[in-house]
């Protein structure tokens, strides 16, 4: 393993069982001044029978906010053609982890993925012998790691992530990119679908690292942003009053009840069969206030785009391969027909008409570009991970994009408004009166996004109003050429 790999510090041990007659409970805990009431029920949620192992990541407030994992499994004592449910042994080893560093993406991934194994082979050890001591040796330790396995890490969720939630991303990024907060709901049957708790919590993971703003953002005309949307895993209606005082959040739960405490959630993402293509694989919908969401026509062509990329790093033939990363997963070459059909808004007629007026003036849209690696070796898990982080730096660029340019738009409008303004740094604190923006049609365009989508240009609109409400106070977008924009 790099040397400069540094596993997460756990804080906190400790072990779940289920009794058929006393239901959940914490048998065993070692923690470092930790109260760690409310992890029994968010270790065993409900529907977790119907898995012989699986694993689901934690969030815990008391204090502050931690996360960890917890690794179950189920044992089977009965002898072959018995069905004495007793005889049936439920746990769940979970750890509680502190950051290594106060980088937003290391808080969120350090939940202790690297220590799935070894807590597998402690739940195994512990079954056979009964033997409590080896979570006390193990709590103590200290942790080395000459080599982790990458296929544990979230972000080999990326390929299933993308066929589920096709080019509905696109919208649920911009969403968090505005601070609101957003719910995944997984309640369907499991005992014969294709999402499980560990990849429904790593979905919640690479939605807040898609949206995530990147470090090198620098604005001249607004403070630079340092806020992220953060992944809550594994909610429950405890969590109500933790979750009423956060902005910003996306939640993973399989706890229906929660729909109904509507002040915490400003959108809700759900889980859901994909009948339509007769496939064994899920599908997404998103809705806000029982509206449905969907993207644009622009946001469906760039992630087809995106996903053909993907599909072409996926289909080895080797062990270290994607494919290997979730054994019952392979990526479809044919997309899914609901991703245009349920999940894209048709071409408004605004755009029809205009598209059809500037056929002969323009030669169309760039596309947005994923040049091939120089290497492209499948020799090593590695250059798996490689591509995949590679496909999450194309949406950091494109938020990157949309800072920059609102940035420079805002710097030329003010300085023509006042024109000996000294715009070298921190020009929002020599402001007195804020201004409205005005953004034309062009604009929009220079953005990726789509002028004639009502859906974007309230995006845009929030977008500015968040980050430079410091020196705006409202934004007009002008209609275009002709007047066929909007």
């Amino acid at each position: 393993m790099d040397r400069g790999f540094k596993p997460a510090r756990i804080v906190a041990l400790f072990l779940v069982e289920f009794d058929m007659s006393q239901g959940y409970k914490i048998v065993w805990e070692k923690s470092k001044d930790i109260n760690l009431n409310g992890l029994d029920y968010k270790c065993l949620p409900s529907g977790i029978h119907n898995y012989d192992s699986t694993n689901i990541v934690l969030s815990h407030f008391d204090k502050q906010l931690y996360y960890g994992l917890a690794r179950f499994r189920q044992f089977n004592t009965n002898h072959e053609g018995e069905m004495d449910r007793s005889k049936i042994k439920m746990y769940s080893l979970g750890i509680l982890t502190n950051p290594l560093n106060d980088e937003k993406i290391n808080q969120f991934s350090n939940f202790g993925w690297e220590y799935i194994d070894l807590l597998d082979e402690l739940l195994i050890q512990y079954n056979e012998t009964g033997n409590e001591t080896v979570f006390e040796e193990f709590f103590n330790s200290n942790h080395q790691f000459n080599q982790v396995n990458l296929i544990n890490h979230p972000l080999t969720k990326l390929p299933k992530f993308f066929l589920i939630f096709g080019p509905l991303i696109f919208p649920i990024i911009k969403k968090c990119l505005i601070g609101q907060n957003g719910l995944i709901f997984d309640n369907i049957n499991h005992d014969h679908d294709s999402v499980d708790f560990f990849d429904n919590n790593c979905f919640n993971y690479l939605i807040s690292l898609l949206s995530l703003i990147p470090k090198d953002v620098n604005l001249k005309m607004a403070p630079n942003p340092n806020t992220s949307t953060r992944p809550i895993y594994q909610v429950g209606l405890p969590d109500d009053a933790f979750l009423r005082n956060e902005q910003g959040f996306i939640g993973s739960t399989n706890d229906d009840m929660m729909k109904t405490i509507k002040q915490i959630y400003d959108y809700q993402i759900q889980i859901e069969p994909n009948y339509q293509d007769n496939e064994k694989y899920e599908r997404v919908t998103l809705t806000n206030e029982n509206n449905p969401i969907k993207s644009t026509k622009k946001e469906y062509l760039y992630f087809k785009i995106i996903y053909k990329e993907l599909y072409k790093f996926e289909s080895y033939d080797d062990d270290s391969s994607i494919n290997t990363f979730n054994s019952k997963f392979k990526l479809n070459e044919q997309e899914p027909s609901w991703w245009l059909n349920q999940a894209t808004n048709p071409i408004s007629w605004s755009e029809y008409i205009w598209s059809a007026f500037s056929w002969f003036a323009s030669a169309g849209n760039i596309e947005p570009c994923l040049n091939h690696p120089e290497d492209e070796s499948n020799d090593l898990l590695k250059e798996s991970i490689t591509q995949l982080i590679r496909i999450v730096g194309y949406f950091h660029k494109l938020t990157k994009k949309w800072f920059q340019i609102i940035d420079e738009i805002i710097e030329d409008q003010l300085l023509e408004l006042y024109p000996n303004l000294d715009s070298s740094n921190n020009i929002w604190e020599k402001i007195n009166d804020k201004i409205l923006v005005d953004l034309t049609y062009q604009d929009i365009i220079d953005l990726e996004l789509d002028p004639y989508s009502a859906q974007d240009l309230d995006f845009i609109t929030n977008f500015v109003l968040k980050y430079w409400n410091h020196v705006v106070d409202d934004v007009n977008i002008g209609i275009g050429i002709h007047g066929f924009c909007c």
